[in-house]
């Protein structure tokens, strides 16, 4: 069995999506896909099934490759600048089975039949899409409701250069009509159907001949199971039929706003508190801002990645004529800590909510990596900020518990046992 390692960047994602146009959000943008179930961008899908296909034909000198079949499942997603192996277990004279594995954990099964061909015994359908990236557009949002009978027809896009640039070996060796195809369908998924809030679960292509004659791309939700959130679609265009099984992620939860929050609190319930809220941009420490604003407290609250989070709660306050200054802070980064106590301002209290994202574990596997990551942000930055304010004066500290403790979710060991 043959291995290949790579990471995939912020670079690499946004190719891909002007190749296939699939624009979705949970792939190319750092601030909106914290608030999305993984916590940061994640690789598309079929980016990792064509890069596996580009080392799989890298040793083939054969001319052609026919792809008979294409199964692929998708039970854990692959997060940017870690490290990926591409591994290939069982390679028979016409099926092959490869992996996508991140942190020990596989995260794409790849399994693909074939037949190679030395010279043209098959027709080689090279036509029937335009020779350039599809057009840039939004993805749809819709509910349930409107995704139940959803179906369209896209046209096919290969943009040869920039794709064989990247992709030289699947270029070469399988059908161009047929790599438009598999762009387009990640396209339908990401952008379409289900679109913004689309997780791919599972896909099965079929490459050989229907009775389909138009060289667009159809789909169509077959079936739905209302139980997971799940929908069936399926594909058809010449020479290829499909059927992905997606499910419709849970959309971010949006805090109250301010108004919302001022009607609970007396106007000087918090009065003369001046109070530092770290990881105050978004969830418990969003609110967390709102409220002691709204008693009358004076509010710092930090931020890491979110300034546009950040950004959107000071605008709202301020059109409220309220106030709460955002400071940018890494609490891993010790020596940034001077930067929340400017102008004399010292906090007479702290409420600690800085996290990482908590849903990285997976259930039968402990990883010690991600037991430190955890433990480096709740034990050993607590501590260290603690220190550092207690000099300061702050004797107030507020930290938040776990649901976790009590439940000890089996895919959550590392986060449950730091905290």
């Amino acid at each position: 069995s043959l291995m290949t390692r790579r990471e995939f960047t912020i670079d690499d994602g946004l190719f891909f999506a002007k190749c296939s146009g699939d624009y979705n959000p949970i792939h190319l943008d750092p601030v909106v896909s914290r608030r999305f179930m993984f916590g940061e961008p994640i690789v598309h899908g079929l980016h990792t099934v064509l890069w596996a296909l580009d080392v799989w034909l890298s040793d083939k000198e054969t001319e052609n490759v026919k792809i008979v079949s294409l199964n692929v499942s998708f039970p854990k997603a692959v997060v940017l600048n870690k490290p990926v192996i591409c591994k290939f277990d069982r390679e028979l004279d016409d099926q092959v089975e490869l992996k996508i594995i991140q942190n020990d954990i596989v995260c794409s099964k790849i399994k693909l039949k074939f037949y190679l061909n030395p010279g043209n015994a098959f027709e080689v359908l090279n036509t029937g899409f335009a020779n350039e990236f599809p057009p840039k557009n939004d993805p749809k949002d819709l509910n349930f409701e409107e995704l139940k009978n959803s179906n369209g027809v896209l046209d096919q896009y290969l943009d040869e250069k920039s794709f064989s640039n990247v992709f030289p070996n699947v270029f070469k060796h399988i059908d161009k009509f047929h790599i438009a195809t598999l762009l387009g369908t990640t396209r339908v998924i990401g952008m379409y159907c289900p679109g913004l809030n689309s997780l791919i679960s599972s896909l099965e292509f079929c490459f050989s001949n229907n009775v389909c004659i138009e060289k667009k791309l159809k789909y169509e939700v077959s079936k739905v199971d209302e139980r997971f959130n799940m929908l069936f679609i399926s594909l058809v265009t010449l020479g290829f039929n499909g059927k992905i099984r997606t499910f419709i992620r849970p959309t971010p939860v949006n805090q109250l706003g301010y108004l919302n929050v001022v009607n609970h609190v007396k106007p000087d319930e918090f009065k003369g508190q001046k109070v530092l809220i770290v990881g105050g941009s978004r969830g418990l420490g969003e609110i967390t801002t709102k409220i002691l604003v709204a008693g009358g407290a004076s509010v710092r609250f930090t931020y890491n990645r979110g300034i546009v989070d950040a950004e959107k709660i000071e605008k709202e306050l301020s059109s409220y004529d309220k106030f709460a200054a955002k400071v940018k802070l890494n609490v891993l980064d010790f020596h940034t800590y001077d930067s929340i106590i400017y102008d004399d301002w010292i906090p007479t209290h702290c409420y600690y909510f800085a996290t990482p994202f908590i849903f990285s574990g997976v259930k039968g596997v402990f990883s010690e990596s991600l037991f430190e990551q955890f433990n480096s942000v709740y034990t050993t930055s607590f501590i260290k900020l603690v220190t550092f304010l207690k000099q300061k004066g702050t004797f107030n500290y507020f930290y938040p518990s776990t649901v976790a403790i009590d439940e000890m979710p089996d895919n959550m060991v590392e986060y449950t046992i730091s905290k």
